[in-house]
């Protein structure tokens, strides 16, 4: 017999059913004011990060991102902000683009068509940049983190027999996105798992023996001179024998601070800590793009000087 869960996995199945009890509140009355429903469950996701992301990380509800040239994105629902962002601008409802984290969309009961609209959106939000970036984190990655939250669905199976929830992104995901960092980082389903975005770098001088050994095997076969790798990794439950329940919830934060940790070393204590704490199962199918997506300096850099396999560097081959 295993070890019992660390008590991380016991808070976040506490937090589960907390959840799954506001989903059924929340849900008995949306038809009577859609409106103040949706409200209640921004709130519940709002409480849940303000609990579990470091205090200096400020948590609000509704607003729009404001670029620098004053253009802003749709509306999102929950927003996390930077340890700096001006008191001043914090009830304005249009939040300084670089002064924001991460910023989700969140449902009460998630159907196909929002997985639609939230991939179009976010490809939308992150293509409007003109920063110019010098690193392999930078040119795969474009802020804010996005993430799509919701408390229950409106499928009859996807745990069992029926489209499974990796199964019904993937056949949203290459859609709208031109490029792998305007996909989003994270789709959560609380009672049944969390989907977290994975980016793996692959060179034409790697060497991959075998199947299934690395994804740059199956990558370097799909463009043999190299390129990127994007997956959804499916963290659920029902993977880890051991699961109190929890584990779905526990990636969403761990996989945040691991975000969060890239930019501000201070999280980096926290974000190794929570990562250690039990299996970290999960499943995935990769999509493959062509090193092109990459720009000729930074393309040239990986084949000149290769890869940094310490964990928090931006030149590490897997970026978050």
């Amino acid at each position: 017999m295993g070890a019992p869960p660390h008590e991380f996995f016991q808070f976040m199945a506490e937090t589960r059913r907390r959840m799954a009890s506001d989903y059924a509140r929340i849900r008995r009355r949306a038809s009577e004011d859609p409106g103040t429903a949706g409200d209640q469950v921004e709130e519940v996701w709002a409480e849940f990060l303000r609990h579990w992301l470091p205090p200096a990380y400020q948590v609000v509800t509704k607003g729009r991102l404001l670029d620098d040239d004053g253009e802003t994105s749709p509306q999102l629902d929950v927003l996390v902000l930077h340890p700096a962002y001006p008191r001043a601008m914090l009830n304005q409802k249009l939040y300084f683009r670089g002064g924001v984290v991460a910023a989700f969309e969140c449902k009460l009961t998630l159907k196909t068509v929002h997985l639609r609209d939230f991939f179009s959106r976010a490809a939308r939000i992150k293509r409007r940049t003109r920063d110019r970036r010098a690193n392999l984190h930078d040119e795969l990655n474009e802020p804010p983190i996005l993430g799509l939250l919701a408390l229950g669905h409106s499928w009859r199976d996807v745990t069992g027999s029926g489209k499974s929830f990796i199964e019904r992104v993937r056949a949203v995901e290459d859609q709208f996105a031109e490029h792998p960092r305007e996909l989003p980082e994270f789709l959560v389903l609380v009672d049944v798992e969390t989907l977290q975005l994975e980016k793996a770098v692959a060179r034409q001088s790697d060497k991959y023996p075998k199947e299934g050994s690395d994804i740059g095997y199956e990558l370097l076969r799909a463009f043999p001179g190299g390129g990127v790798a994007t997956t959804y990794w499916a963290h659920r439950d029902r993977d880890w024998a051991e699961s109190p329940g929890g584990q779905a919830l526990g990636e969403l934060i761990t996989g945040l601070l691991e975000r969060i940790a890239r930019v501000d070393p201070s999280v980096r204590t926290v974000a190794r800590y929570f990562s250690r704490l039990g299996p970290r199962s999960a499943l995935g199918v990769p999509g493959f793009w062509h090193h092109s997506v990459l720009s000729r300096k930074v393309w040239s850099h990986l084949r000149r000087h290769g890869y940094d396999e310490e964990e928090w560097s931006v030149w590490n081959r897997f970026q978050p």
